[in-house]
């Protein structure tokens, strides 16, 4: 029950509403590798930007998740919540979609773009 974007893992909790993203990029400097203490500790304190997973908090429990290969917008579908019925026969559960703001390419030409 995960999403890949890229090197980020998507997990709905199973204890919080939310979804966790795991960054499992395979270098001593992504939170999830097993040497990432040890790297850390190795380099200057100063000026250091230590990367870190996420806990994205939502509105509603999650129970799987996926995410868009090329864009990276996830798709989460939430709990059903056995107390609310919906024309007595359904129970409610919905779709949740997580995306970033898109920044667009500033290049000056196609070959730009490129490189």
């Amino acid at each position: 029950m995960y999403g890949v974007m890229n090197e980020i893992y998507a997990v709905g909790s199973a204890s919080n509403d939310g979804i966790h993203l795991l960054d499992f990029y395979p270098d001593p400097s992504s939170p999830c590798h097993v040497d990432n203490v040890e790297y850390m500790d190795s380099l200057p304190k100063d000026n250091i930007q230590r990367k870190q997973n996420w806990f994205v908090p939502l509105s509603e429990g999650v129970t799987a998740c996926a995410s868009h290969p090329l864009n990276g917008t996830i798709v989460a579908g939430t709990k059903m919540d056995p107390k609310a019925f919906i024309d007595d026969l359904l129970q409610q559960s919905s779709l949740l979609m997580i995306s970033q703001k898109q920044q667009p390419f500033k290049g000056n030409s196609d070959n730009e773009r490129l490189n």
